[in-house]
């Protein structure tokens, strides 16, 4: 008699709907491999997985029981949206109905279901935060509101998104400018990147610096030609070596208020502000730097030093006395050098006291007039103007 009241109670008090497999979704219940399905009775309590790589469309029927949970994972690629049938209706709090990405899951409560033909059921979970395919986002200068389904830019961010999920992306928006420009704040420049798609352009930094902390990135996208730097305001492009910037190479720059700091962007082979004196206020590491060599026509028994040997070394390997020409139009203006080795391979003489063309004035301690006619044998020459003469030194091994 006792066990058969304790019975009597648990039945009294517990409601059947809520107990059972109903409330349990810890296992996979079935997969969904098309793109439409209609929820049913045998799925509460469980899991049901999508793995379709389209759009699924999940209709949530009528006569779904009370109490009954279902949960709805994004096995696949394709986006799951949740819809009520005929006599049903679906609510959530922040009015989404879709899956938020691959491997969300949207969990479906029905808490109420009138004479079991009036489901009413409530969407929790992993969902997008403007389901339903009508999603937007706004934003206001303070004066204009600015509503759109897919994107916005304001100043140096972009807002982005779509109709079904629209999402905040904090990237500094770029454009695209094809003819001649000049920086403007009132069109969303600060912090933007600017791409300069035509040819023989001139970029132009406006009369107002823009405001400290802002920054702008150019680039030179035309493959040819340099783009013209332009300087409208009051102000100093620190760092910038040349109002130029080569092709395919680019310019950033920071405002401290009263002027930029700018710095190299794109190819070091193309840097052209390698020249801009930099000053060092501690101790500085370099990494190892290894020089080059070039061996074009050093075979033979003549050959015209260029200019693109400067800071090279030059291993010369004609089997005889060779005899090498300095041209004087290759020699640097007075107070900066060009410096070249030249090294013999083979027991002969590099001479360079050529004449192929007009000749640097060639100098040496020793009267030497080249290498030693020793295999290894290295002289070193040194390029400058004095007095206006373009003048060769020659030191190391030579005869």
């Amino acid at each position: 008699m006792k066990f058969l009241k304790w019975l009597l109670f648990l039945v009294l008090i517990v409601p059947l709907g809520e107990t059972g497999a109903q409330n349990s979704l810890g296992f996979i219940g079935s997969q969904i491999p098309g793109t439409s399905a209609t929820l049913g009775q045998k799925q509460c309590g469980t899991t049901v997985a999508t793995t379709s790589s389209s759009a699924v469309t999940i209709t949530v029927p009528k006569t779904l029981p009370q109490y009954c949970n279902i949960g709805i994972l994004q096995s696949g690629t394709g986006q799951v949206t949740v819809v009520a049938g005929t006599g049903s209706s679906i609510q959530s709090v922040y009015s989404y109905t879709q899956t938020y990405g691959q491997g969300a899951t949207l969990y479906i409560y029905v808490d109420t279901n009138l004479a079991g033909q009036a489901a009413h059921a409530w969407i929790r979970g992993d969902g997008g935060p403007m389901g339903g395919g009508g999603g937007s986002i706004s934003v206001t200068d303070g004066t204009t509101t600015y509503t759109s389904t897919t994107s916005l830019q304001v100043a140096s961010a972009s807002l982005s998104g779509s109709a079904s999920a629209a999402v905040f992306s904090p990237f500094a928006p770029f454009y695209n400018k094809s003819a001649n420009y000049t920086l403007n704040a009132s069109e969303n420049d600060e912090g933007a990147q600017i791409n300069i798609t035509g040819s023989g352009l001139t970029l132009t930094f406006p009369v107002t610096i823009f405001p400290a902390k802002q920054t702008i990135q150019i680039f030179n996208t035309n493959a040819t030609n340099a783009l013209t730097i332009a300087n409208s305001g009051s102000y100093s492009l620190l760092g910038l070596a040349t109002l130029s910037i080569p092709p395919q190479a680019g310019l950033g720059c920071l405002s401290d208020g009263t002027n930029y700091n700018c710095v190299a962007l794109g190819y070091p082979s193309v840097n052209p502000y390698l020249a801009a004196t930099e000053v060092f206020t501690g101790k500085k590491t370099f990494a190892t730097v290894n020089g080059s060599s070039d061996t074009t026509g050093l075979g033979s028994s003549t050959y015209t030093i260029q200019a693109a040997d400067c800071g090279k070394t030059l291993p010369g390997s004609y089997a005889g006395t060779a005899v090498w020409t300095i041209p004087a139009s290759i020699v640097p203006a007075a107070g900066t050098t060009c410096i070249i080795a030249i090294l013999t391979t083979t027991a002969n003489k590099i001479a360079v006291n050529g004449t192929a063309v007009t000749a640097a004035t060639l100098v040496s301690a020793d009267s030497y007039t080249g290498t030693a006619a020793l295999a290894g044998a290295q002289i070193e020459l040194t390029l400058t103007t004095v007095s206006s003469t373009a003048t060769a030194y020659l030191a190391g091994r030579g005869s």
